[in-house]
């Protein structure tokens, strides 16, 4: 059956998934589309097939690190000999400790109990509703964010081998490109003097450009290449067994962490426009980490308004690439909600499925 795209619409309401079909004018194919999904609304399995199956375009706000499987994460710590602190569940680098609560993470593979509560912490799965929500989500990215960057590669070959089953075949995935070299050199800089306000903002960003700043767009570079070649490696791209993940192609978003001191996110502010000037495969910023977190609320504005004050030597290219992305905004934001759509219940993530790292909508 052909499928197309334009005839479904999910929406939530009071934690459940209600499904509505805009009735075919005319077009056979879509009114035997039309039928199906509304045979199988009531079947989960059935209806995550369904979904599966309907061909996609591109994925724009999905995080890293958000999406992966917990189990992928545990079978690296594994790997990697890691250690996994019981108190909290989260991932550490050795040497483990067992008399000190840092368990190495192939003992807690052996030990179904810990095992699943690992699972639990590091995702979305079994969330007790007496446990905040929010709180237990952005949590989630603490707790196996020690997770070494040398899987990067890993981690991209897992997202896209993914993305090709579900027949999405681009992506934007939010990352931290220079491992947070710009964070630092804010941090090396400082506010320059009094209460942060604007009036600063063109002294720090010029303080920050005659700092070590060219290390910020080398270790993008370096970051990405990396990723991408262990990807093609694990992937076997270029060969007769290549997964289809080969073929999607991804593109890169500068994250900034707004609950950072205000220097700090400033440059990485900064380091977003420039690296999206001047890396072709980082086309954007975008602000991560709890909006309703203390320092974010007390510096919204002042976070506001420097970004005008950076994207003035941007470039034309990235212009054009934010246009492109908002030209398909809706349209992206029906496609995470039928993705949420599969597991037959609202969960505060993106993902449908039972462990997957959390992703902020």
């Amino acid at each position: 059956m052909k499928l197309r795209t334009g005839f479904l619409a999910i929406v939530f309401a009071a934690g459940s998934v209600v499904a509505t079909d805009v009735r075919a004018a005319g077009d056979p194919a879509e009114a035997a589309t039309a039928r199906t999904l509304a045979a199988i609304r009531n079947q989960p399995l059935a209806l995550e097939a369904f979904l599966r199956d309907m061909p996609k375009g591109g994925d724009l706000h999905n995080h890293f690190t958000g999406s992966i499987y917990a189990e992928s994460y545990m079978r690296w710590a594994v790997e990697d000999q890691m250690c996994v602190v019981i108190a909290t569940y989260t991932l550490a680098s050795g040497p483990c400790d067992a008399a000190a609560g840092r368990l190495p993470a192939s003992a807690v593979m052996q030990n179904s109990t810990l095992y699943n509560e690992t699972i639990d912490a590091w995702s979305m799965r079994n969330w007790p509703p007496r446990i905040n929500g929010h709180l237990h989500f952005f949590q989630a990215f603490g707790r196996f964010g020690a997770i070494p960057r040398v899987r990067d590669g890993d981690m991209l070959a897992e997202i896209t081998s993914r993305a090709a089953a579900e027949h999405v075949s681009y992506l934007e995935l939010m990352m931290t490109p220079d491992g947070g070299v710009a964070a630092r050199l804010g941090h090396e800089a400082g506010w320059p003097g009094g209460t942060p306000g604007p009036s600063e903002f063109s002294q720090l960003r010029q303080k920050l450009l005659a700092s070590e700043w060219g290390e910020v767009l080398e270790r993008a570079k370096q970051r990405l290449d990396a990723a991408e070649a262990r990807r093609r490696e694990v992937l076997k791209c270029g060969s007769s067994a290549a997964d289809a993940g080969c073929l999607v192609t991804v593109r890169y978003i500068s994250q900034v962490a707004r609950a950072a001191p205000p220097e700090e996110v400033f440059a990485q502010i900064l380091a977003g426009f420039e690296l999206s000037s001047n890396e072709p495969r980082i086309v954007g910023l975008n602000l991560v980490q709890p909006e309703d977190d203390p320092v974010a609320v007390r510096d919204f504005s002042l976070t506001a308004s420097c970004r005008p004050r950076c994207s003035g030597f941007t470039s034309a290219s990235r212009s054009a690439a934010a246009t492109r992305r908002e030209s398909v905004t809706a349209w992206t934001s029906c496609r995470k909600t039928t993705r949420m759509a599969c597991s037959g219940r609202w969960r505060p993530g993106r993902s449908w499925s039972r462990s997957r790292s959390p992703a902020t909508i």
